[in-house]
């Protein structure tokens, strides 16, 4: 491990070393904080034996929760061009088209009919970019809350969106039916438009923002879920940027 790939540093009198490459960050004693700055090669034992002292701390016995949920990509289009889509730009590396809702009815079915009796389910809509199969969304919510539940039984809903197709009408919708809204926004215009280019050439965040006053008032927890990608580009300026279209709730984790 070279010195570029770790950083330690104190704060409030706590020593930490930061693994760049894993975004891991791990604790130092003073003598370690010490040792390290007078022999770099050091970190790379400290770490392995954090990570070490982490690992084995686990549990053997599996993790048992009754939050189940149900990801239904409405569509693999995406009018989108995102330099690190893990999806293929929406496609899965397959044929682009919509989900018929014939499918999507069977796929609730299956997901609810085998909920467990004190499950607290979600559905979220996925793409490509759903709002390219908003039918299919609208259609897909009614049957899902057609469906009976036992008394115990939750069933929330969300969508994910990058925001450029949002209306009035749509907004409303889903305001109206509570549904969870994330966008996908990752920062400033700068940035955002850097890594998150729109397939007819125009600016993805000029046309993410049209709606966000419309939609913010009436869904004031939206949340922001950026990806860090262009390492160097200020992190600590996204936030900021993010806060400052009006969300209250930012999430920007790292492209890995």
């Amino acid at each position: 491990m070279n010195v570029e790939q770790y950083h330690i540093f104190k704060i409030a009198g706590q020593s930490y070393i930061y693994c760049v490459y894993y975004k891991q960050l791990y604790m130092l004693s003073q003598q370690e904080f010490d040792q390290i700055s007078v022999d770099p090669s050091l970190a790379h034992k400290y770490i392995n034996a954090a990570k070490s002292s982490v690992d084995n701390t686990d549990s053997n016995e599996p993790i048992i929760s009754n939050r189940k949920g149900l990801f239904l990509c409405v569509t693999s289009n995406c009018n989108a061009r995102c330099v690190y889509c893990f999806a293929d730009h929406g496609s899965y590396g397959k044929d682009i088209k919509n989900m018929d809702l014939d499918t999507a009815k069977k796929a609730i079915d299956v997901f609810i009919d085998n909920l467990s009796d004190d499950a607290d389910a979600f559905i979220n809509f996925f793409g490509g970019e759903p709002l390219l199969a908003f039918n299919t969304v609208k259609e897909s919510y009614y049957y899902a809350i057609s469906k009976p539940l036992k008394r115990n039984q939750k069933l929330s809903f969300r969508i994910v969106t990058n925001a450029t197709l949002l209306t009035s009408e749509i907004i409303d919708f889903i305001a109206e039916h509570d549904i969870g809204i994330g966008i996908s926004l990752d920062g400033g215009k700068y940035i955002q438009d850097l890594q998150r280019p729109l397939a007819n050439g125009k600016s993805s965040f000029d046309e993410a923002i049209k709606f966000m006053p419309d939609l913010l008032s009436k869904i004031p927890y939206a949340n922001a879920r950026g990806t860090y990608f262009t390492f160097d580009y200020p992190l600590v300026d996204i936030y900021p940027e993010l806060f400052d279209v009006g969300f209250k709730i930012v999430d920007v984790p790292p492209d890995l």
